[in-house]
């Protein structure tokens, strides 16, 4: 049997993660609120690009002001966004497109699984290779610039967090591993990569909010200021940095500012995190992006951004930088010619060191016409089997009650008599699949949202195909023996014959979601569509009810999960194109789950961070990070000392009764049952270390440091300790 056991618990007992700081870092409160004119942005050396940086070093000498400009203003098209050419010396545009699970706004090609789905692979090998497949399909489809992957920011903070699912775990540790592979991974064919949204984007509320009634002018007066994330230093390097830091030691080309401000500057003029943190500690040498949008002034170059996007395309919407703007700021002093000499030379040197010597093919895609079949798909048969295993490794098995030959793993096929598919969610979403993302709105509380594989927003990716619930197991059932039975209700219909047809099957599969997206932050935690109540229907008509939930993160399940006849409870993430395809190896027994919650599953709303989304109708809003480095997840529970439903880590496996226990000796991989074997698990000394504000670096402290390894943040029963 598989036995994961991927918690590893760390406290030194000098307090590291015992409680929040009591004071912000002075270095922030003496520094922050500056557009960057008592810290400079240091020149690139070109970093790990030496080729790159030299050829591109050459041709910006080469240039114009005006040439200069162009290369680090943003301009549309067929991308999302493109920087500008410089023709006469063979300086050609630079396609961007989003995004972190596809290839976005682009169809023949494939919908990968959701960053926090393969996060709970706990897979390096999986998340490596989502990373090399997706970033073929970019590459196949002529763009230069993924937008991805999302490296941290959010971090989930808060589990309302309508992003949240566009990265690997609430865990800074998990994330920054994933970060690392996967930015390593997806230019290791050229593709040049974007980590975002640095920093502190931990909402989706008040993110940018500026008057669109005065003829989308962004440049006339805000009617309010975009939300502002005030963090301290040490929360900033142990959290919030962390996984950026690790997407810049695997050399990402770019790096994309946040929406909000940060300290009380708009993050992508922020000369202290941008300049200083970014640039001279964690000496990135690449190019810092603006979101489409989150430039709010030309000064943003002065605090460290490189190219503003998408300049002054799309009628002034996003307002008027860049371009000839920025040209007229130079000319009056206000932005330093040197400083755009600098940002041309970091935007060319990674795209040159890393395509350079390619052919790179030609865009083969038009953002601003979806319905376009002109162009063929770059879609290939391994990678469907590449997102249905990933898909399957990262089933989490929540709950299993296996008594009374109940619960999973199911008969087999050709025992089982019957089996009902309920619930909207098992099926097809009435009006195509891209009603929930790109060119259709999104999905709501009450509609049928059908089989939910992704969230909304620029994570989103158009499938060419989804596999559903109801379409899957009916192919089961044709390869077994048993019938099946159908409802597709939502909770809030007359559910009469949804009781019938659980009443006339063996088991009952009852699937539920919830939408979450860009934009908006969830207004709670609860299931859509009325699922609690369809859940309790089923599990009052059949007594081996289980449970397959579609989300991006937490939802409540306290009104159900102690009914008798709820015997089983699979979370599915957001699995992709593939849909419910990853179902059936795991209910049948084919696999046991081994999938492991990367964040935590909390009982209550009010168990996690309080007012972790800020609300309030300010004119400038403030979010406080005065948890400090205790985060919103499992380091906020264990200093609350509150009990989840469902620790970080959790996951069941179905191979065993829900009783059985498993001795831990040390850490283990793929083992047969009764067999032993000793692994390492390396750790860096900056995995140990704690952020010193005073000294500006990672220090190892003196002391006692305790260990412990087990199946989940909760249960670690192997301890060892030592002393530096």
């Amino acid at each position: 049997m598989r036995l994961f056991l991927p918690f590893l618990a760390l406290a030194a007992t000098l307090g590291a993660l015992s409680a929040p700081l009591d004071e912000p870092s002075a270095l922030l409160l003496e520094r922050g609120g500056h557009l960057g004119g008592d810290i400079l942005a240091p020149n690139s050396t070109g970093g790990v690009w030496t080729r790159g940086f030299a050829k591109a070093r050459e041709l910006v000498e080469q240039m114009t002001i005006e040439e200069k400009v162009n290369v680090t203003s943003g301009y549309t098209g067929f991308c999302v966004g493109y920087t500008g050419e410089v023709p006469r010396l063979g300086v050609k545009p630079l396609c961007m497109a989003d995004g972190p699970s596809s290839v976005r706004p682009s169809r023949g090609v494939s919908q990968f699984p959701a960053a926090i789905t393969a996060g709970a692979t706990w897979s390096r090998r999986l998340i490596s290779a989502r990373a090399k497949a997706m970033a073929q399909e970019f590459k196949d489809r002529g763009v230069n610039i993924a937008l991805s992957p999302v490296t941290g920011s959010p971090l989930g903070r808060s589990p309302l967090g309508g992003r949240d699912w566009e990265n690997w775990s609430a865990d800074s540790y998990l994330s920054s591993i994933a970060s690392f592979i996967t930015v390593r991974d997806m230019q290791a064919n050229g593709l040049a990569c974007t980590a975002k949204h640095w920093l502190g984007n931990e909402q989706e509320t008040r993110r940018r909010p500026f008057n669109r009634s005065e003829d989308n002018d962004f440049t006339k007066a805000p009617i309010g200021q975009s939300v502002d994330s005030r963090l301290d230093d040490r929360t900033t390097h142990e959290l919030y940095a962390l996984s950026f830091a690790e997407a810049v030691r695997a050399g990402t080309a770019f790096i994309m500012s946040s929406y909000n401000r940060l300290n009380g500057t708009q993050a992508s003029a922020d000369a202290l995190s941008q300049n200083y943190i970014l640039k001279d500690m964690l000496n990135f040498h690449g190019s810092v992006m603006s979101d489409w949008g989150g430039t709010h002034s030309n000064d943003a170059y002065n605090g460290g951004m490189d190219i503003s996007m998408p300049g002054n395309s799309y009628g002034g919407l996003f307002g008027n930088f860049g371009g000839a703007s920025l040209l007229a700021d130079i000319k009056a002093g206000r932005v330093p010619e040197w400083r755009i000499h600098d940002a041309a030379i970091r935007t060319l040197a990674p795209i040159l060191e890393l395509q350079g010597d390619q052919q790179w093919p030609e865009v083969s895609f038009d953002v601003r016409d979806t319905t376009r079949s002109l162009y063929p798909s770059v879609r290939k048969p391994e990678t469907a089997d590449l997102i249905r295993e990933i898909g399957e490794e990262a089933v989490v098995l929540l709950h299993n009650n296996r008594s009374a030959g109940l619960g999973l793993p199911l008969k087999p096929r050709h025992v089982l008599r019957s089996l009902a598919l309920l619930g909207e969610g098992a099926f097809d979403k009435p009006t195509g699949w891209t009603s929930c993302g790109q060119g259709g709105g999104s999905c709501s509380e009450y509609s049928k949202n059908g089989t939910l594989t992704m969230g909304g927003g620029s994570g989103w990716g158009i499938p060419s195909y989804i596999l559903s619930g109801a379409a899957v197991m009916q192919h089961e059932a044709r390869r077994g023996a048993f019938d099946i039975n159908l409802d597709a209700s939502d909770g809030y219909m007359n559910l009469s014959n949804f009781r019938m047809q659980a009443r006339a099957s063996e088991a009952a599969l009852v699937f539920v979601n919830a939408w979450s997206t860009e934009g908006n932050d969830r207004p709670n935690i609860t299931l859509f569509g009325g699922g609690d109540r369809l859940v309790k229907a089923a599990a009052s008509e059949c007594n081996n009810t289980i449970v397959v939930i579609n989300s991006g993160g937490v939802v409540l399940v306290e009104d159900w999960i102690k009914h008798e006849n709820v015997t089983a409870v699979l979370y599915a993430g957001f699995p992709g194109q593939e849909g419910a395809g990853a179902l059936p190896a795991i209910l049948f027994g084919d696999k046991s789950p081994s999938g492991k919650l990367p964040f935590t599953w909390g009982r209550s709303l009010d168990q996690y961070l309080p007012n972790s989304i800020a609300r309030v109708p300010d004119i400038a809003p403030v979010a406080n990070f005065d948890e400090g480095t205790l985060g919103g997840d499992w380091h906020w529970f264990e200093y609350k000392n509150a009990t989840p439903r469902y620790a970080f880590g959790h996951g069941l496996s179905s191979d065993a009764p829900q009783d059985t226990t498993f001795e831990i000796s040390g850490v283990t991989v793929l083992l047969q049952p009764g067999e032993t074997q000793t692994v390492t698990f390396p750790l860096r000394r900056k995995d140990l270390s704690v952020w010193s504000t005073d000294n500006q670096n990672w220090m190892l402290l003196s002391g006692d440091y305790h260990f412990g390894v087990g199946g989940s943040s909760d249960n670690a029963p192997v301890a060892a300790s030592f002393s530096f």
